[in-house]
């Protein structure tokens, strides 16, 4: 929501993109479960048209291009896009690792495509271009890798680093290599972090004085509020709304309530965004500046598992094993229960186990379990969206149960409810 603007106006004083295309306004989704699978390459015919379906591990480990062989055309998928490459989604991802996109790269220049056409991006045309396009790319995902590494060895911390690094001109000028989507300055963390993980040597940073006491701290030493809030007017007014946006921050770290604070940071970070030519980067300061106005159209539920329409084609496993980590720990410290799930409809089954503490997921249900309980997937999908409850659906009879009925609702009580709504704070914290 906050790196594709989805909750902002289109315009010039919302969204104007996401970095890779318009702004994203996506409508319905659904999901189905692949019949068909393959480890490194499938080969098929679909309308007399031969296709090649290559793994070629990029931008995500599971990245497929598409070759039509008789066509020479190569649809590459996100492996290259008309910006640099994202090597860090702002909106929460696992390291993606630079050499192996630059292996992907690599791979799809021995197709030697006449025709390449990207997911996000114009079709580029002739073998010459094409080649000189991908090596160019590929050139710049390891030129940021390498040179991140190189600093990092010398003792350098990720904020050093992004001031260090600069993109050689063949490469920072490149038509497709503008930072529009990706960004070399929050790129480099991620490899920082890829290899060293979080911590950059210093103590300091292992037991730290409390995030709001921190802040409530500074804010004393700089001679209390009063002071910090003109300062940070003075800094906007002055034009430089970075540092009255860090400034602000520290009010808003104290007290998360403060009002004037939090506006006068949101006025900031506006004033900062509309600075931006990264998409994801105006888009996150935009919405974050509603969110600390208050006016932030939060959507209620949180989408734990996707929409109605995803969640009717997932496994029953890859649901329930989503409960693992919605466990209320605290609640059932010297609990150990186990109850098996089985969908009558489907044939699927499986089965969590609480255990002081910590639910184990089984794949295949235990022959020991307290309670089964059979139900259909139209009652599955009622329940993760909060229209249906368990034990009342016993009664109704939806769902039966083998051994205790009353095991499964004293179960259920132990973990948090899907798409339950909370307030998240992302920019107030």
């Amino acid at each position: 929501m906050y790196q594709f603007g989805m909750r902002l106006p289109v315009g010039e004083e919302g969204t104007v993109g996401a970095g890779l295309g318009p702004p994203q306004r996506p409508g319905r989704r659904s999901f189905i479960a692949p019949t068909v699978t393959f480890d490194e390459t499938y080969r098929g015919e679909t309308g007399g048209v031969r296709y090649e379906i290559h793994l070629i591990p990029s931008e995500t480990e599971d990245q497929c291009a598409v070759w039509l062989p008789d066509l020479r055309v190569l649809l590459s998928a996100d492996a290259v896009y008309e910006s640099f490459p994202n090597v860090y989604a702002l909106r929460g991802t696992r390291f993606r690792d630079p050499m192996a996109w630059a292996r992907g790269l690599d791979r799809l220049k021995e197709f030697g495509a006449e025709t390449l056409v990207p997911h996000h991006g114009r079709p580029v045309e002739g073998a010459d271009r094409i080649a000189r396009l991908l090596t160019d790319y590929r050139d710049a995902v390891q030129y940021v890798h390498d040179q991140t590494l190189r600093h990092m060895n010398k003792g350098c911390t990720p904020e050093e680093i992004a001031d260090i690094v600069f993109m050689p001109e063949h490469l920072r000028d490149h038509p497709w290599l503008g930072e529009y989507y990706g960004s070399y300055k929050h790129a480099i963390p991620a490899i920082y972090a890829g290899y060293l993980g979080w911590y950059e040597g210093d103590p300091v940073a292992l037991d730290p004085t409390p995030r709001a006491e921190r802040a409530s701290r500074f804010v004393d030493l700089m001679g209390g509020r009063g002071t910090v809030m003109e300062r940070a007017r003075e800094a906007l007014d002055g034009g430089d709304v970075q540092w009255a946006a860090e400034l602000a921050t520290l009010l808003v770290r104290a007290d998360r309530t403060d009002g004037e604070a939090r506006n006068l940071k949101a006025d900031a970070l506006r004033r900062w965004a509309y600075g931006r030519k990264n998409a994801t980067w105006r888009n996150w300061g935009l919405t974050a500046a509603l969110e600390l106005e208050g006016r932030l159209d939060l959507p209620g539920g949180g989408m734990v598992l996707g929409s109605p329409e995803q969640v009717r084609g997932f496994p029953l496993a890859q649901i329930m094993n989503v409960m693992t980590v919605r466990l209320m720990a605290e609640e059932c410290r010297e609990t150990h229960l186990r109850v098996a799930f089985v969908t009558t409809d489907s044939g699927e089954g499986c089965a969590l186990e609480i255990r002081r503490g910590v639910c184990q997921f089984h794949a295949a249900p235990p022959p020991d379990c307290d309670a089964t309980a059979r139900f259909d997937r139209f009652f599955l999908l009622d329940w993760v969206f909060g229209r249906a409850d368990f034990e009342a659906a016993i009664g109704e009879g939806r769902v039966s149960v083998e051994g205790d009925p009353a095991a499964v609702g004293e179960f259920l009580a132990k973990f948090e409810p899907f798409n339950r709504a909370e307030e998240i704070a992302i920019a107030a914290r």
